[in-house]
């Protein structure tokens, strides 16, 4: 975590898959593939869905928690380049307030493993719940993810590693 002011910091990590560039790319940029890794625990339920992964485009995950909290993820894309970055920014909401505003840089490089994938995201937060705390949970929910798109890209039942904490 790197602290940038009292509400505001950032997070950074490359992730190796074993599977070329196309399949890794597709998995973030089409509705049905992203849909199978990009999600919240499996007591989670999707109320809305939405992917269109293009320069100008946009995405909606809303999700209501076995807690009953609802969270909404609202995407818009910035800069789609196929098979190499794609830079978004995103406002997360929590039963209906905003609770943070992000900018994120997945970036995409064929390896002599498969494929790198460069994540680094800047994150304010419109709250007063510890800094580190949220960062850190940031991370680990992130990290999870991309664990959840390994199972898919490997083929197994993707079992989802997040935490209903909310």
């Amino acid at each position: 975590m790197t602290r940038i002011s009292e509400r505001m910091s950032a997070i950074a990590f490359d992730r190796s898959f074993k599977h070329p560039l196309e399949k890794v790319f597709a998995a973030f940029s089409q509705e049905n593939k992203k849909a199978q890794w990009f999600t919240g625990s499996v007591d989670a339920r999707v109320q809305e869905r939405k992917v269109d992964c293009r320069t100008g485009g946009s995405e909606i995950l809303d999700l209501r928690w076995a807690s009953g909290t609802v969270t909404r993820f609202e995407a818009r894309y910035h800069r789609v380049e196929e098979g190499a970055r794609i830079v978004y920014s995103y406002d997360l909401f929590i039963d209906g307030a905003l609770f943070s505003t992000s900018l994120a840089d997945v970036a995409f490089k064929s390896d002599e493993q498969g494929t790198l994938v460069s994540f680094a995201e800047t994150t304010a937060y419109f709250t007063d719940t510890d800094l580190g705390n949220m960062t850190d949970s940031r991370l680990h929910g992130t990290k999870a993810q991309y664990d959840m798109l390994a199972m898919l890209l490997d083929g197994k039942p993707v079992a989802s590693q997040i935490d209903d904490c909310h």
